[in-house]
């Protein structure tokens, strides 16, 4: 049978094989890229093992520069390389590039610049000149991804031994090797001051054409309008600027995440408005925020700013997904954006984060439009549960009915804290005793379904009581009942529980119970 009637994953096999499966280095590198002459279906095929990445890492420390450059795999890094003092020859990687980018012109490209205090500039300078050798294979890279790394140790600082161009002509030749850049992400580790001032100029040039943009320090981000759809973006207690220009415009953008979000940050400076703040988001479809530690830890404290949080409101219609942390800044924030959307259902689930699941729904889920959400939970871990699920559930008419799936127990006093008043469905997935469900269940008026797995029964006779069972679920509207029992050996367990809970609810129509072993005795 011909090789060419083979199926394309038997083929890719076949091919991987022939270049010395996931060979590494220039040798493998070239067997697979000549793989791509044999014939338009291997090339099609072939195509799929390489990536559309191209990697550079110049590193400057204990007062030298070396470089080192990869041409990524989609498995591993394909290791092609050239470390020694600059200059460094690169002739071999140029004639692998050449014969890669015939085929499958790269589109995204990766520097790591890692420096130490002093040399930050000649390490920066010479990792452009080693750009500029590839100038005529990464032309059309429209994805740049940016890191910069200080490595110094404390105290340390080297003296630079050439004079190297300023600043902005560093970043001037960036822009004219890689003109078509659409997303761009800037990395930084340390505020160092030169490596600050070209992320500034770089992202000031790209801004205004980039669809996709993540910045990790505001001081590197340009007081101009980013008018793309993907803001990622470091947070810091916002600087003076003598800019009235929004630095963002809220009417295009889809997805919006804050990494170390502080209570001070000026909303107005960032969105360019006034009082009264109200911040409508008509795409945006993705909001996440994750707060600065100092915030989980003190609670957001900072006196007459604090209150800032208090006068805006944020308006989304579109969205779709959010991930917070589970302290009083994120919140706040959620219930603002929360007030904006007409809801029908809301989920929790409580694990070691909190799920939300809002759905813009009828009662019999036929509706679509699905709002998720991810919110972590920090050291505070139950007090914040608390706290965030009242901030959402204390608003009146926010949503008609509320469900919860409880992964991890809570304790008495934690369920009767909250408020559970629009509570219609309750999963409890983590062991809970049958005194704490009780608990749970009188606090729940419009509770319609309800499922418990692992309810502990005491294990003393005397302990179970059937009026407080029927205390507690008399006059209730559930329709669903499914408790499984987990049963010690000495443990008591009711006879004809389901028959009972029958009797009490006249709108039951599904009650089980089950146990996870026959017991040894029966009350």
């Amino acid at each position: 049978m011909h090789i060419c009637l083979l199926a394309d994953d038997i083929l890719i096999l076949v091919l991987r094989y022939a270049t010395g499966g996931y060979s590494y280095g220039l040798r493998g590198w070239r067997r697979k890229l000549g793989l791509l002459s044999v014939c338009k279906r291997w090339r099609a095929i072939s195509l799929s093992m390489l990536s559309r990445e191209v990697y550079m890492e110049c590193v400057g420390n204990d007062g030298a520069v070396t470089t080192t450059d990869y041409v990524s795999n989609e498995d591993k890094h394909a290791k092609i390389r050239h470390s020694d003092i600059i200059p460094v020859s690169v002739k071999s990687n140029l004639a692998l590039l050449a014969l890669y980018t015939n085929y499958y012109s790269p589109r995204k490209l990766s520097i790591s610049v890692t420096y130490s205090l002093g040399l930050e500039l000649l390490t920066l300078y010479l990792a452009i000149e080693l750009l500029g050798k590839y100038a005529g294979y990464i032309g059309k890279v429209t994805e740049l991804q940016l890191d910069f790394v200080n490595m110094s140790s404390p105290g340390q600082t080297y003296r630079q031994q050439c004079e190297t161009p300023n600043v902005a002509d560093l970043a001037s030749r960036v822009t004219q090797v890689l003109p078509g850049i659409r997303a761009y992400r800037l990395g930084i580790t340390r505020m160092d001051y030169h490596v600050l001032k070209f992320g500034h100029l770089l992202t000031k040039h790209y801004v205004e054409y980039l669809d996709r943009l993540e910045c990790s320090s505001m001081l590197a981000f340009p007081y101009t309008g980013f008018s793309g759809k993907h803001l990622f973006l470091r947070t810091n207690s916002m600087m003076h600027t003598p800019s009235r220009k929004p630095m963002v415009n809220p009417r295009e953008l889809e997805r919006l995440y804050f990494t170390r979000l502080v209570e001070d940050f000026d909303w107005r400076v960032f969105l360019g408005q006034n009082e009264p703040m109200r911040i409508v988001f008509e795409e945006l479809k993705h909001l996440g925020v994750e707060v600065s530690v100092s915030e989980v830890i003190t609670g957001g404290s900072h006196g007459d700013k604090a209150g800032d949080m208090g006068r805006f409101s944020i308006a989304a219609p579109k969205l779709e997904s959010w991930s917070t942390e589970m302290c009083p800044l994120g919140c706040r924030l959620l219930s603002t954006v929360l007030l904006s959307m007409p809801l029908k259902v809301l989920h929790f689930d409580c694990m070691n984060g909190t799920e939300i699941t809002l759905q813009n729904v009828d009662v019999e889920n036929k509706g679509k439009n699905v709002f998720s959400s991810y919110v972590t939970r920090n050291d505070g871990g139950d007090i914040a549960f608390v706290e965030f699920a009242n901030s959402i559930l204390d608003v009146p008419g926010l949503a008609e009915y509320a469900s919860v799936t409880m992964s991890q127990p809570l304790q008495h006093t934690e369920i009767r804290r909250i408020n559970w008043a629009y509570v219609t469905s309750v999963e409890i997935k983590s062991r809970i005793t049958l005194d704490q469900l009780l608990v749970l269940v009188s606090r729940l008026p419009r509770l319609v379904d309800l499922k418990a797995y692992n309810v502990e029964l005491p294990v003393e006779v005397e302990s179970f009581r059937w009026y407080d069972l029927d205390n507690v679920f008399n006059g209730l509207c559930v329709r669903t009942i499914w408790i499984e029992l987990f049963v010690r050996s000495s443990a008591v367990v009711p006879c004809g529980l389901v028959g009972r809970l029958h009797s009490l609810i006249p709108t039951l129509k599904t009650a089980n119970c089950e146990m996870n072993h026959k017991p040894t005795s029966l009350l």
